[in-house]
């Protein structure tokens, strides 16, 4: 995907969970969306080069582009409010973003568990690598398998 069609989709996308969130109080910078773009496209290039591979899987492009936005932070909030859920839009968009990508149904995931994993996002750092596995799980449990099909995961 190229990289203009990307940056054009996160402005858009953020857009709509802005209105769907009813908040105006965030603030794209465009130049930060541009380093994030272009530092998720260059890991994309790298992993597909180290592992022979040429095209990553959809969970890894997730991972790392929850990675730069929770790295990089491209939304600024215009009107902070000392105890507000705001503080970690970066991590919440990027995590929506992920889940799009993945096509990962609304009701496949608990308010709880978005909460904890943008909460883990925002100050435990967790490296491309861990969130590679977790949407990986999310992926298969998104999927509609019948149980004689599944595969044990240990």
């Amino acid at each position: 995907m190229q990289s203009d069609k990307v940056a054009a989709s996160i402005y858009q996308q953020f857009e709509d969970y802005r209105t769907f969130n009813k908040n105006s109080g965030f603030r794209v910078v465009p130049s930060l969306v541009d380093t994030v773009v272009a530092s998720w496209n260059e890991d994309l290039i790298r992993f597909e080069r180290w592992h022979g591979s040429e095209n990553s899987e959809l969970h890894k492009a997730a991972a790392f582009l929850v990675f730069w936005f929770s790295k990089i932070k491209p939304i600024h909030i215009a009107h902070y409010h000392k105890h507000s859920k705001q503080i970690s839009i970066n991590e919440s968009f990027g995590f929506a973003l992920a889940l799009k990508m993945l096509d990962v149904k609304n009701d496949r995931i608990s308010e709880d568990f978005f909460a904890e994993f943008v909460y883990s996002l925002y100050f435990r750092s967790p490296s491309p690598r861990q969130m590679f596995f977790t949407f990986q799980m999310l992926d298969r449990l998104n999927q509609d398998v019948p149980a004689s099909q599944r595969q044990i995961l240990i």
